[in-house]
């Protein structure tokens, strides 16, 4: 199975194959049943790099389950980039908002 970045790039070449520009949403969560101890999805400045290659215009991530490495830099280059970054427990999002802290 391919990776973040690898699958983020084959989603920028399927929408500029249909003759249009890549505006993406990348959504980052644990498989069912992953166990967590030992596989933890993560995410990071190096991924942050295709994000801007790929055109990616929001991050969702699911809360408690994926790793953000450098995070305080990671947060500054989202920000920078005028990425769109939520966090929404495995439950899905409600009317209540989440943020990363």
């Amino acid at each position: 199975m391919e990776g973040t970045d690898a699958c983020i790039m084959r989603a920028k070449e399927i929408v500029q194959a249909r003759g249009k520009k890549p505006q993406l949403v990348v959504v980052k969560v644990a498989k069912p049943k992953q166990d967590l101890r030992f596989d933890i999805p993560i995410i990071g400045l190096e991924t942050l790099k295709v994000f801007s290659q790929a055109s990616v215009s929001a991050l969702a991530l699911e809360a408690k389950s994926v790793m953000i490495f450098d995070k305080d830099q990671f947060i500054q280059e989202v920000n920078q980039q005028k990425i769109a970054l939520v966090a929404y427990p495995s439950t899905g999002p409600t009317e209540k908002n989440y943020e990363l802290k």
